[in-house]
């Protein structure tokens, strides 16, 4: 019988803040146990036929491997962490600070507005009443929008650009939009997808990234050919993978 089911909830105190996050846990062909942070929480690694008193030891094992975490490296789980925006509030998005401003209407459905002044306008409709996680939420994807719609002519331009000097190859549509688990994509029918979280990264890193999904449009792999062409646009282009690994959990909403 297994104590651990596939997917858990490990509470834990990162700075003095309650944290809930999620844990993922695979039975695999192993003899030791390993946990590594992943995009959507915690993996947690164990030999496939663990009994019960094992996987409650592997648990226990988890937790302290996570709080070590917690207090050596606390930046690896800061993205894990709810935000809130208050009204009066705001947030940086690369160059640009955004102002935010709520209301809240007794209605069903949320929206949201860029005003002149860079203010973004929350409309959050309180039906059924919103609780601090769920009006967080709501937010969180309307900024997402709102400041994918301001940045995409700048986006567009940039890709545009880069296509021109190194690729020359033509390609349906550049889509904005939040992706949790990748930078970019590149699809069969040529549609360009970049997340909203790359608006966070240093234009260099963007550049990057759009250069990664323009070489797709020749190589649809990640083979020698593939990277021969990125390294050609960006010779320096392991930098900024780099960047990305070392610093992409702090590119967030």
């Amino acid at each position: 019988m297994s104590y651990l089911p596939n997917h858990a909830l490990l509470h834990l105190d990162l700075q003095g803040a309650p944290l809930e996050i999620e844990v993922q846990v695979f039975r695999e062909s192993r003899n030791s146990l390993r946990a590594a942070v992943g995009t959507k929480g915690l993996i947690l690694r164990i030999p496939r036929y663990l009994n019960e008193k094992q996987e409650q030891e592997a648990w226990l094992w988890l937790q302290n491997w996570a709080k070590k975490i917690c207090r050596d490296e606390p930046a690896v789980l800061q993205r894990f962490l709810p935000r809130f925006y208050a009204d009066g509030s705001s947030i940086q998005v690369g160059k640009r600070t955004y102002g935010i401003k709520i209301s809240v209407f007794n209605g069903v459905t949320h929206s949201a507005r860029l005003l002149s002044d860079k203010t973004i306008h929350f409309k959050l409709a309180n039906n059924p009443p919103l609780s601090p996680a769920i009006q967080s939420d709501a937010i969180k994807n309307l900024l997402s929008r709102i400041v994918a719609a301001d940045y995409y002519p700048e986006m567009a331009a940039r890709i545009a650009h880069l296509n021109a000097i190194h690729f020359r190859q033509s390609f349906r549509q550049l889509k904005l939009k939040y992706l949790r688990s990748k930078w970019g994509s590149c699809s069969g029918n040529t549609i360009i997808n970049l997340s909203t979280r790359l608006l966070f990264a240093p234009e260099e890193v963007q550049d990057y990234v759009m250069i990664h999904e323009l070489a797709h449009l020749k190589e649809m792999n990640h083979s020698p050919k593939f990277w021969d062409l990125v390294a050609g646009a960006m010779p320096d282009f392991e930098e900024k993978e780099k960047w990305l690994t070392q610093h992409g959990h702090s590119c967030d909403f």
